[in-house]
């Protein structure tokens, strides 16, 4: 995402170019990466949990 200000990394004691990153949960991950995220896609993902899931209009 990008470098953490050197204000805020010196009020938290970080170093002031410290990057700022982000990430996602596996099944939200999953299912951007299967295109279940569409309307009528559904996918069946299996981890830690089964999660079955379809995108619907409403």
């Amino acid at each position: 995402m990008g470098e953490m200000s050197a204000r805020i990394a010196r009020e938290i004691g970080l170093p002031s170019h410290t990057k700022l990153v982000t990430g996602g949960h596996d099944v939200t991950c999953a299912a951007l990466g299967t295109g279940s995220i569409r309307e009528g896609i559904a996918a069946d993902i299996l981890g830690t949990a089964e999660i079955f899931g379809v995108t619907l209009e409403n």
